[in-house]
């Protein structure tokens, strides 16, 4: 499965594992910011064979300690890939590691987020919406904004992500965002 979420915002979230977990899937992060979440085994975690992108997304104020040993703000297994690296930023990001960007957990290696700042959040999501559970609006292909040429509808089958993300705990804002999967 392939997970994108473009310009989207997980604040102040609280979960066991991850905020997001991918296990064998392809995820995609794009225009992305994490901030004041908690989580024992990284905010995302790529795991078991699975894939993870990313570009202009920003993680600030995270935290979490695993308890069984280092851990980072991204976290990826021995048999998962980092596909992309770019324009990623990181600031006041708590592990229990000396990495505080991306951690490869089978051979201990560090590798820093590829940004020297943080992207501004009206550039991200020009509408945002507090809530007290995460908020998912229809898809639309994605389009850089404003466009007076929306780009065509995808051929394959894209669902909204209602079923996708589950079980944390306490207040968090999402913001209408685009998180499809197919």
């Amino acid at each position: 499965m392939t997970v994108n979420v473009i310009g989207c915002s997980f604040d102040r979230n609280a979960n066991i594992d991850s905020i997001i977990q991918n296990i064998r899937g392809t995820l995609i992060l794009r225009r992305t910011i994490f901030s004041n979440n908690t989580a024992k085994y990284g905010t995302v975690s790529v795991s078991n064979g699975g894939s993870i992108s990313f570009a202009n997304t920003c993680f600030v104020g995270n935290g979490g300690s695993s308890g069984i040993g280092p851990s980072g703000t991204v976290v990826i297994d021995g048999n998962s890939i980092l596909a992309l690296n770019d324009r990623n930023y990181g600031e006041e990001n708590t592990v229990d590691s000396s990495c505080r960007d991306i951690f490869f957990s089978s051979s201990g290696e560090c590798e820093v987020f590829s940004g020297t700042e943080c992207i501004e959040t009206s550039t991200v999501m020009p509408n945002t919406i507090e809530t007290l559970s995460p908020t998912y609006a229809p898809l639309e292909p994605s389009t850089p904004f404003p466009s007076s040429n929306p780009t065509a509808k995808p051929s394959r089958q894209k669902n909204t992500a209602t079923d996708v993300f589950a079980g944390g705990t306490g207040d968090s804002i999402a913001d209408i965002c685009s998180i499809e999967y197919y």
